[in-house]
């Protein structure tokens, strides 16, 4: 960098080339120092790392220096303008193994995966293959190019595994897999990588320390030298393996049928990108094909449903907290909604009971809009605690459904159906012009009876008919009913 010239210029090693990382606002200049680290394969706590970038069109002024969080925050800001801006990163200190400027090419069009704000119990967006440091072998058959978006490691990566295993053998399998000075995005993701690596190659392993600072392994048989021992760097949530003994000593005849098996965790969130639809995601035979297929691994039937409804719970959430969720959700309806009428109730010990919700545009339309007759009915939900949805529902003039409210109870009876139709008598008052069409379902005509006495009650059709037809099929006049 000349301060005698208008130009800023690079002093590029060209044998380590650049570096591409992916950043966001949020990344802390910690954050950024370490992924540059792991990238050049220096050690952070060894060197002093120094970040600068150049003003387009603004040849003229020096260099801006990065030395706070906020000045990263505003390099994200200020690069976000292009898709790609070069940032110019200066080593310093005895372990650096750089002596010149290296350039790195930040890239703002993926978010990267980034585990430091996670804490152990949490379920993080990331993938559990992406560690930080591949090894220096697979690096190169990447023609030097490292990104930290998700995308750069094929030792874990669910979609692209068995594509890489075809063509070359998998890092999980060598001995080097994992290395001194190795780092990890966290503990939760060393722990996952080393259970994949452990299932795959069919070796079991005990855990002797773990710590908010350490973590360490060793091979089950007690004659094996093979030894994993990881530490915490300072001031983050990487971890750093300091002893790795990587060959395996004991004797093949000892080993288990089966080695150690990776947790539901970590197969779960293998196969959690599976379940992002609403769709009902891979059955747990699926799972069990999937693990054999791309990842060599035999796991249980029940280790594969484990897995599976760990996966859902980590995409679509717990059924148990959604529950509590409900008072709130139903606020912001009404917020967003005026005219909306919801109502929540719970039995004596807090838990769910009744749940009733119409729209506003819903009621405004239906009394405008539509012939005064409500369709109701009742389906049984699928869910993990079942339960049943009642609707009310009217046909617009091109014959289409036009939902005016729902409600969701334990069962179709007298009592759930008689508050149903309270709920609905907030929004739609009785009145002799209005008419209701159901089955024959006794509760119903029940509860109408009882909120609705001026209105008019008359039976579908189509049910009727239906179940003249079930209850009287040996009967030959029943086929002039279907007719």
């Amino acid at each position: 960098m000349s301060n005698l010239s208008d130009e800023w210029s690079f002093l590029p090693d060209k044998q380590r080339r650049g570096r591409t990382v992916t950043l966001e606002t949020t990344t802390s200049l910690e954050e950024l120092k370490i992924m540059v680290c792991e990238d050049y394969g220096v050690d952070p706590n060894l060197v002093t790392v120094e970040f600068s970038y150049e003003m387009v069109n603004q040849r003229g002024n020096p260099p801006i220096s990065m030395s706070n969080d906020r000045q990263v925050s505003n390099f994200v800001g200020y690069a976000k303008k292009d898709s790609s801006t070069t940032l110019c990163v200066t080593f310093s200190g005895t372990g650096t193994g750089v002596k010149e400027k290296e350039r790195v090419k930040v890239d703002l069009n993926k978010e990267p995966c980034d585990s430091s704000n996670v804490e152990e119990g949490e379920v993080p967006d990331i993938n559990l293959g992406d560690f930080a440091e591949a090894s220096r072998e697979h690096r190169d058959k990447r023609k030097n190019h490292v990104g930290v978006d998700g995308s750069g490691d094929d030792g874990l990566k669910s979609e692209n595994y068995g594509d890489s295993e075809k063509k070359e053998k998998s890092e999980a399998g060598n001995p080097d897999f994992v290395k001194k000075d190795q780092l990890f995005r966290s503990k939760r993701v060393l722990k996952a990588t080393m259970e994949i690596w452990a299932m795959k190659n069919n070796y079991d392993f005990i855990v002797t320390k773990s710590t908010k600072k350490w973590w360490s392994i060793r091979c089950k048989d007690n004659t094996c030298n093979w030894t994993v021992r990881a530490e915490c760097v300072d001031g983050s949530t990487y971890f750093m393996i300091n002893k790795c003994v990587g060959i395996h000593s004991c004797a093949p005849s000892k080993k288990s049928k089966f080695g150690k098996m990776a947790s539901a965790r970590t197969i779960g969130k293998l196969i959690q990108h599976r379940f992002d639809d609403a769709s009902d995601g891979p059955k747990a035979k699926d799972i069990m094909q999937f693990m054999r297929m791309e990842h060599s691994c035999e796991i249980t039937y029940w280790h594969a449903w484990e897995a599976r409804e760990y996966a859902i719970a980590a995409v679509r959430g717990i059924p148990d907290e959604s529950y509590a969720k409900i008072p709130s959700y139903l606020h912001m309806i009404k917020e967003a909604n005026p005219g909306t009428h919801t109502h929540y109730e719970t039995k004596k010990d807090g838990r769910f009971m009744y749940l009733f919700m119409s729209f506003g545009q819903s009621v405004r339309g239906f009394r405008s809009s539509m012939r005064k007759v409500i369709v109701v009915d009742g389906t049984f939900l699928k869910n993990k605690y079942k339960g049943v949805l009642l609707v009310a529902t009217a046909v617009d003039g091109n014959s289409n459904l036009y939902p005016v409210a729902f409600g969701v109870v334990d069962s179709e009876n007298n009592e759930s159906w008689e508050w149903f139709f309270r709920q609905l008598n907030v929004v739609i008052a009785d009145s002799k012009d209005l008419a209701f069409v159901s089955d024959r379902n006794a509760s119903i005509a029940k509860s109408i009876g009882t909120v609705y006495p001026r209105s008019k009650h008359g039976i579908c059709i189509h049910h009727l008919l239906t179940n003249v037809v079930k209850f009287f099929s040996t009967n030959p006049k029943t086929e002039y009913c279907q007719k």
